[in-house]
């Protein structure tokens, strides 16, 4: 007895390959310029390097990014602190991971990226053996401790290490720093993000640091209204 699948030849991959064209570039990168070509460029910023918040260690770059600060004033900042192949390739395609972010609200996006770039920062001091003092008022389970991760600022952080996890995150309290790093902050309204930001950017500018975004979206993220962003910390 035959049987009849009704399916349809497929053609080979090879002859899709010739068939179809590449698809087109997503990405829509910043602008970029050769630090070591123009010397004297105006509104150039040294960053910090992830790792080295509260120490003098920055970096000044080859090849620079424009990126906006809290005031949208617009600052030349190295490029190679925000992609891994920045020095390497015309068109960067491989951000680093610390300090990206991405969400439908600009501000969310910045909140979410800063927050767990110095959440990461306490994660690296305390990997290192910096000793974290253990916050106090905050409730707990199991293994589980919070640390108050303040490192070289002020700025309400938790470092929560339990036998199977390991998390963290900032906030302008540290209420709102251990919520978030628990359950993120969708709770929040976009009102009550904008103000956070302003609180937690006042308070890095105590430290000598101001907040820095390079927008990383590609044209597909902004047209369905995404934001991705990658956020810098830069000294003053």
């Amino acid at each position: 007895m035959s049987v009849s699948t009704g399916a349809t030849n497929v053609q080979s991959t090879s002859y899709h390959a010739g068939t179809y064209e590449r698809p087109q570039r997503l990405t829509e990168l910043p602008d970029f310029i050769d630090g070591t070509r123009n010397a004297a460029v105006l509104r150039r910023r040294a960053a910090v390097p992830v790792g080295a918040l509260g120490s003098a260690d920055v970096v000044t770059g080859r090849r620079l990014v424009r990126a906006r600060d809290a005031h949208d004033a617009s600052w030349w900042i190295p490029a190679s602190l925000v992609w891994s192949d920045a020095d390497d390739v015309e068109r960067p395609e491989h951000p680093w991971f610390v300090g990206l972010a991405t969400d439908l609200s600009w501000s969310r996006a910045v909140l979410s990226g800063l927050s767990h770039r110095l959440a990461w920062e306490a994660r690296l001091a305390h990997d290192a053996g910096a000793v974290l003092p253990v916050a106090t008022g905050i409730p707990t389970w199991g293994t589980a401790t919070v640390f108050d991760a303040r490192v070289g600022h002020d700025v309400p952080t938790v470092h929560i290490v339990s036998d199977n996890v390991v998390r963290g995150a900032a906030g302008s309290t540290i209420d709102a720093a251990y919520r978030r790093a628990l359950y993120g902050d969708r709770a929040s309204t976009d009102v009550e993000i904008d103000r956070e930001l302003a609180d937690v950017q006042l308070v890095l500018a105590d430290a000598g640091l101001d907040v820095a975004v390079v927008d990383v979206g590609t044209a597909l993220l902004r047209k369905g209204g995404v934001s991705r962003v990658s956020v810098q910390l830069l000294p003053r």
